[in-house]
Formats: structure tokens, C-alpha cells, sequence
């Protein structure tokens, strides 16, 4: 078994999130110190918990629908998020050097980024064990598919 299946997906986004959220604190500093060495430190850091948040994203996601919209939810929220969550971050950054000079207080808009998606995963529900093909459909579409209609045609 993968570790998605034993903690669940949701449990794994949350955990790295507060990793991401802590190493912050440390990053933007690693960052600021002029060093290539501790630059490339820093990014090799930071994708170890990202990379571990990735993974368990798509099936998350899958469980936020209902099976007959499933494939439409993900993919405009996924868009939607990518371009509001996305799009912005680099103006919102450009921003802050621009009007404080200061690196170190993207750490701190990022660690507000993180607290909003702690808040987003953990209030979700979490499907683990649960058949979301059964689970989201109608009980009308379920006496269709077992062939115990009442209906004449």
C-alpha cells in the first residue's frame, strides 16, 4: 500500500502544507544571503514537500465532485485556480520588492498562501474508503444501471 492509501490524500496535502508553511520562516533568509550554494539549497529544500503534496492532488481533487461532474469540477477549478492562484503571484510579488525592498516578506505572503490552503484541505471532506462511483449517484441513475426500473417505456 502507498502511504495516500494508509494516512489519506487529504492528511498528506495538510502535513506538507505546515512543513511548507514552517521552512518559510528559513527559506527567504537562505535566499537573501547572496549564496548560489544556499539559493540552490533552498530550492532543493522546497521541492522535497511540494513534490510530496503534488501527488496525492489529482485524487483530491477527483473526490471534491460528484461522479456526473466530476471531470468538469476538477477542470475548471483547477484552471480557475491556477490562473487566480498563479497569475497573481508574480505581480503580488514584483509588489512587495518594488514597495518595501524586502525579499523576505514573500516568505510572509506565502505563509499566508499556506494558511488559506491548510484551511482549504482540512475543511474538505475526506473520501477515503468511501466507492465515489456509488457514493454520488442518484438513486433514480442506480435502479437504471441494475436494471430495476418501475417505469414501462
Amino acid at each position: 500500500m502507498i502511504e495516500r492509501d494508509v494516512a489519506g490524500g487529504k492528511r498528506r496535502i495538510d502535513d506538507t502544507h505546515k512543513v511548507i508553511f514552517e521552512y518559510h520562516f528559513v527559506m527567504w533568509f537562505l535566499i537573501d544571503s547572496g549564496s548560489i550554494a544556499l539559493f540552490l539549497v533552498a530550492a532543493v529544500v522546497l521541492a522535497i514537500p511540494l513534490g510530496l503534496s503534488y501527488g496525492p492532488q489529482a485524487a483530491l481533487y477527483a473526490e471534491m465532485f460528484p461522479a456526473r461532474v466530476r471531470y468538469s469540477g476538477v477542470s475548471v477549478g483547477y484552471a480557475l485556480g491556477s490562473i487566480l492562484g498563479g497569475a497573481f503571484a508574480a505581480t503580488i510579488a514584483q509588489w512587495i520588492i518594488a514597495s518595501y525592498g524586502k525579499s523576505w516578506l514573500i516568505g510572509v505572503y506565502l505563509i499566508g498562501l499556506c494558511v488559506v490552503s491548510i484551511a482549504a484541505v482540512s475543511r474538505g471532506r475526506d473520501a477515503m474508503g468511501v466507492d465515489l462511483e456509488v457514493a454520488d449517484l442518484h438513486p433514480r441513475v442506480r435502479e437504471l444501471e441494475s436494471g430495476r426500473s418501475d417505469e414501462q417505456p
